[in-house]
């Protein structure tokens, strides 16, 4: 695909992206479903990582992590 001067490396970075990262991992989903993670799953990875990175005094990515409960809109 070529590019315009105006769309210049980012538009480049981003189809190199798509093609490198975003569809391989698709077709790995589409090839495995048992891959996939829930939205539940993420969210707990998340929070866990925010805390981590937040140290023992955050509680807010622990309260995140506990939103399963609220309905999805």
């Amino acid at each position: 695909m070529q590019h315009t001067k105006k769309q210049g490396k980012k538009q480049a970075a981003l189809d190199t992206w798509l093609l490198t990262e975003v569809g391989p991992a698709y077709d790995a989903l589409k090839a495995d479903p048992t891959r996939a993670l829930t939205g539940s799953q993420v969210r707990a990875h998340l929070a866990d990582v925010r805390a981590k990175a937040d140290g023992p005094s955050s509680d807010q990515a622990r309260i995140f992590s506990n939103r399963d409960h609220l309905p999805h809109q």
